[in-house]
């Protein structure tokens, strides 16, 4: 596939620039025949670019006099593709310059003084700082240091810098005729003469990788507003506001006496709502309030702007007070207004409610704290139903017609002529009752009435001979006998039921 000119040309002149890598001799030999003098020092040098970054390792050697520079390691590496940060990378350089370092320090087994350089101030104060980065930083930062003496890495300018050149890259040429591998000739001078200058950092870049922490604030307002809970009612607490307020104007002002005025509960209830608002929203432009229309009246209320704002009516009812769901004094003032309307219901109490405030949630709010109320519970609560008790065996077993029978009293009643009875009321078994009046409540009642039959004592006794119950109420009694035949009947055992 043919290319463009551009890229043709680019490609032909570093090809031709390649043949003068032929012309590079590295020396390998350190000078070293009696091992490393305690003269020598090992230097290591980071730089990066937004291509590339790139550590060096150069060895100082004193040797008959004489001072060498030599190359000993290096290793570049391609930034990585996604966006990042110049501190960043030059972090990358340092770290692999560290390993480097590990590496000669192992094969050499150096003892003497160590150097590090980097041109970038920020990466020699996430080193030497002893703040919490964060875990990019920290990490690599955490190696660095295990690897090398947080204390020997200094500050080298830029042009000063070999990592320089295999960070940015080069020709062939350009390597050939700058002979990079024998260092910088600084590095041949005295350590007095060594670049040594005042570094400036930069504390937004710095900071910018600070490890980041939650933080939790406790704000203890019980000291401050002891007085918004120390009563249950809200009332009470307005109240007790205002006497405060009354005691503070009789030590600056004429001494005022007497019971409360409205205009000093007034006062108190707007310094109470002003500081639920404070706690709650702090100023109008808050993010719940902004599907509203709030603002701040002259006695430092959050306010609504209604569609009823041009009514000729109270203040509160036009321009209504805001307030929070569940700020404990909110919870207070709704109980306490549930109770003075006798413990109305959600949609009553929430209508009262909006003729001077504006609850958030106002339903929702409403409902959760009248369902404390007790009384409520009480009133709502389901009857206890008691079971019904299965009947006696008098009354399921088989029968034939007038067997059983139901007798109970009812009274006493008063005759006209004084006299006191009561009313025997009979219940047969096909549903239908009989009521007569009797002189007296013991046998004169029985007699009235045959226990066989239901019929009257006159009848004969063949008419009235057989057996008989009669099954009486709660204050009645249940007799069982059987009838003779001269219609005399034998006294019979009671028991109630």
């Amino acid at each position: 596939m043919p290319v463009d000119e551009e890229i043709k040309s680019s490609f032909l002149k570093w090809l031709r620039q390649v043949r003068c890598l032929l012309s590079i001799e590295i020396p390998r030999w350190i000078r070293n025949e009696t091992g490393i003098s305690q003269d020598s020092s090992v230097h290591l040098f980071c730089d990066e670019s937004k291509n590339a970054y790139a550590a060096v390792v150069f060895l100082r050697v004193c040797h008959q006099g004489e001072v060498h520079v030599n190359l000993l390691l290096a290793k570049a590496r391609v930034a990585p593709l996604r966006g990042m940060t110049i501190p960043r990378l030059e972090l990358l350089a340092a770290t692999i310059g560290a390993r480097l370092y590990a590496s000669v320090k192992e094969s050499l087994n150096f003892e003497g003084k160590s150097f590090f350089w980097s041109d970038l101030s920020t990466v020699l104060c996430w080193i030497g700082g002893s703040k919490e980065w964060a875990p990019f930083v920290g990490n690599r930062v955490k190696e660095i240091r295990s690897l090398t003496d947080c204390n020997s890495w200094r500050h080298v300018p830029g042009e000063l810098n070999p990592a320089d050149l295999p960070s940015r890259g080069c020709s062939g040429l350009q390597l050939l005729e700058s002979r990079w591998w024998e260092g910088l000739d600084w590095l041949c001078r005295e350590p007095a003469l060594w670049p040594q200058q005042t570094v400036e950092y930069d504390e937004v870049e710095i900071n910018r990788e600070k490890r980041k922490r939650p933080v939790t604030t406790l704000m203890d307002l019980s000291s401050d507003f002891w007085h918004l809970t120390y009563f249950s009612k809200y009332t009470r607490i307005v109240r007790m506001v205002a006497w405060i307020f009354r005691f503070v104007n009789n030590l600056r002002k004429k001494k005022i006496s007497g019971v409360l005025t409205s205009q000093e509960i007034d006062e108190a209830e707007i310094f109470v709502l002003k500081i639920v608002q404070n706690q709650s929203f702090g100023r109008e432009n808050d993010e719940r309030l902004s599907t509203l229309r709030p603002f701040i009246d002259k006695d430092g209320l959050i306010r609504l702007k209604t569609r009823v704002s041009n009514r000729e009516d109270t203040k509160d009812f036009c321009f209504p007070v805001v307030l929070p769901a569940k700020h404990p004094l909110v919870l207070r003032l709704i109980f306490s207004l549930h109770e003075r309307l006798h413990h109305v219901g959600t949609e009553g109490l929430l209508s009262k409610l909006r003729e001077r405030y504006w609850l958030l949630g106002g339903r929702r709010t409403v409902r959760a704290a009248i369902v404390k109320c007790v009384i409520c519970k009480r009133q709502s609560s389901k009857l206890f139903q008691a079971e019904s008790s299965p009947l006696p065996p008098d009354r399921v077993r088989d029968a034939t017609v007038f067997e059983i029978v139901g007798i109970d009293f009812a009274g006493p009643l008063y005759l006209k002529s004084g006299e006191k009875a009561c009313s025997e009321v009979p219940t047969r078994s096909e549903g239908k009752c009989d009521l007569k009046v009797c002189p007296a409540m013991d046998t004169e009642a029985i007699h009235s009435i045959d226990i066989d039959t239901g019929a009257q004592p006159n009848q004969s006794p063949e008419e009235s001979e057989g057996a008989g119950m009669i099954d009486g109420g709660k204050n009645a009694s249940v007799i069982e006998g059987k009838t003779t035949r001269s219609g005399r009947m034998s006294r019979l055992p009671r028991r109630y039921l």
